[in-house]
């Protein structure tokens, strides 16, 4: 079953498209990037960015609410990282969390590298992957994209169809070297052996 976070911060780009069998979570304030027509499974969070007569709607359409109190040690993102988790969840899919606070920015980023499952990032100019090897990504010539260590180190990259290919090398954890490559046809495939790396598609 594949999880969709609606989180806070600024809108996203881009919204996944949704199917009946994903599981609809809704973090607080990420209420305003749910598109009107969709009810979601879960609202949580501390209500800190919603409205009482939202959530009241929320409740008048069978949503479930699981609400926090305002000081607690998580965030209502990585509440409902943990609510996905505890789903077995074959994939997290996270739209917004980013833009704003460039201190929520970085945790959430450290927040969903830590996942174990296949993470898909919806940003505000960007759609990130995490866990997800080999991977083909589907652009247009000249696009950008990004390829960022997320641990000590990542071997064996092999990035196919872009400007600057790669055969079976190493990342080492801090490098630059997977910044701001770029499509030369419309598909760019990337796979490695072992590690965990974020890739960014730029838009």
């Amino acid at each position: 079953m594949r999880v969709i976070i609606f989180a806070g911060g600024e809108a996203p780009g881009f919204l996944p498209d949704l199917t009946p069998e994903d599981y609809l979570i809704v973090a607080d304030g990420g209420a305003r990037h749910l598109p009107p027509e969709v009810i979601p499974d879960l609202l949580l969070g501390d209500m800190d960015s919603l409205p009482k007569n939202l959530q009241e709607e929320f409740k008048r359409k069978g949503v479930k609410l699981k609400i926090y109190p305002a000081e607690k040690d998580f965030t209502d993102l990585e509440a409902a990282v943990q609510t996905a988790q505890d789903l077995d969840a074959s994939e997290i899919v996270v739209v917004g969390g980013t833009g704003g606070r460039s201190d929520h920015f970085f945790a959430n980023l450290l927040l969903l590298a830590k996942c174990s499952y296949p993470v898909t990032w919806y940003g505000h100019d960007f759609i990130g992957y995490i866990n997800k090897n080999p991977l083909t990504l589907k652009g247009k010539p000249g696009q950008l994209f990004s390829v960022i260590p997320l641990t000590g180190e990542v071997t064996g990259l092999t990035i196919e169809g872009a400007k600057y290919p790669l055969v079976g090398a190493n990342l080492s954890w801090g490098t630059t070297l997977g910044l701001s490559n770029e499509f030369i046809a419309d598909t760019v495939r990337i796979s490695w052996v072992t590690g965990k790396l974020i890739l960014l598609q730029v838009f």
